[in-house]
């Protein structure tokens, strides 16, 4: 856990991570309040429909006894998005 936090700090002050807060009023501002609001409410129903397909099909690649793998499914997308989001 702790290398998680240095690893996500170490990312976070070198990329745009720090313009989060200024990006998101920026969008209020620029929209109205509720752009924001709503962008932010539709990735994650959008992750809360996704999950659970993909936890289905990693358990079924897998086979039923595999419950680590299907788990272990529903956490790369949260280890690799930093990498994924610093690579862009």
């Amino acid at each position: 856990m702790v290398a998680f936090f240095v690893f996500s700090q170490s990312l976070s002050t070198s990329g745009p991570w720090p313009w989060s807060p200024v990006l998101i009023a920026a969008i209020a501002n620029l929209f109205g309040p509720g752009a924001s609001m709503a962008l932010h409410s539709m990735l994650g129903f959008g992750a809360g429909f996704i999950a659970p397909l993909a936890f289905g099909a990693a358990l079924d690649a897998t086979g039923p006894g595999a419950w680590m793998f299907a788990y272990a499914s529903l956490g790369l997308l949260g280890v690799f998005a930093p990498l994924i989001l610093k690579l862009r």
